[in-house]
């Protein structure tokens, strides 16, 4: 007889997932073959059987210099049901700095704040380990 322990660790080896630590998961997303796996702030791992939407918006992209930046993100599993309790962090991409983090909520989507004090512009984009959403550029004048 097959025990549950034999089946789980063959459907991972059909697949080619294997388990990391809560250290090695953080800041990590795996995608094999359609299946998407996504690391939440209670620790857990999520299989997404099929695609996610991962989407940043913002109000506007003109902005004045000191003023207040609203950016939202949702994030969805193929069967349009929110993805709560991920972890995001928000990324300066022509810098590659992060300059912020958040957690969705019950209804996958998470908030996050930011204000530029200096003129210029800015692309920001939304990440969950190696899954990245759309960028958005902004431009700050006085």
């Amino acid at each position: 007889m097959t025990s549950i322990g034999n089946l789980f660790e063959h459907f991972m080896n059909l697949v080619n997932l294997k388990f990391f630590t809560k250290a090695e998961c953080d800041e990590r997303y795996i995608k094999k073959e359609g299946i998407n796996v996504v690391l939440s702030e209670d620790g857990l791992l999520h299989f997404i059987f099929g695609d996610v939407e991962f989407v940043l918006t913002v109000g506007r992209t003109v902005y004045k210099i000191g003023e207040a930046v609203l950016f939202s993100v949702i994030f969805y599993d193929d069967e349009d049901e929110p993805l709560k309790n991920v972890n995001l962090i928000f990324r300066d991409v022509d810098n590659d700095e992060v300059i912020g983090s958040g957690v969705t909520n019950g209804s996958g989507i998470a908030i996050f704040e930011y204000q530029v004090n200096e003129s210029g512009s800015l692309k920001v984009r939304c990440e969950n380990g190696s899954l990245v959403s759309n960028t958005v550029s902004l431009t700050f004048e006085e």
